[in-house]
């Protein structure tokens, strides 16, 4: 069955192709252990399970660069953070919209008595 599929590839598209024919084959028929699926199941099966893989190479390689760079990451998620937020009652109160880069903090642009600072006068119960 793989055969004629091989020869197919090979003269219609290339030997590349027949080369990831051939090593798709290998990698899935170890995968059938016997078992009746149609080959359409099959290829959508083993491509669903590369993309997820490929999607998580690229999360981690993502994930050990920004540890790299912590304090770079920490400023750009705070930033965020200000303008997803700029338009609540506590982001017009305390002017969000004109933090533009990270040298703009609410310290530096308000005194210390005017953000409030929450006093707790007890530790809820838990």
């Amino acid at each position: 069955m793989w055969l004629p599929l091989l020869v197919v590839g090979a003269s219609l598209l290339g030997s590349g192709v027949a080369l990831l024919l051939l090593l798709w084959k290998k990698d899935v028929s170890w995968r059938l252990k016997g078992q009746k699926r149609p080959l359409g199941s099959l290829l959508s099966h083993y491509l669903a399970l590369r993309v997820v893989g490929w999607l998580g190479r690229r999360e981690r390689q993502r994930l050990e660069k920004d540890t790299l760079d912590i304090k770079r990451v920490q400023e750009e998620t705070l930033l965020k953070h200000i303008r997803k937020n700029q338009n609540t009652e506590y982001g017009q109160l305390y002017r969000f919209a004109e933090i533009k880069s990270k040298c703009m903090s609410l310290n530096m642009r308000f005194p210390h008595s005017a953000v409030p600072v929450p006093i707790f006068t007890s530790l809820p119960n838990n």
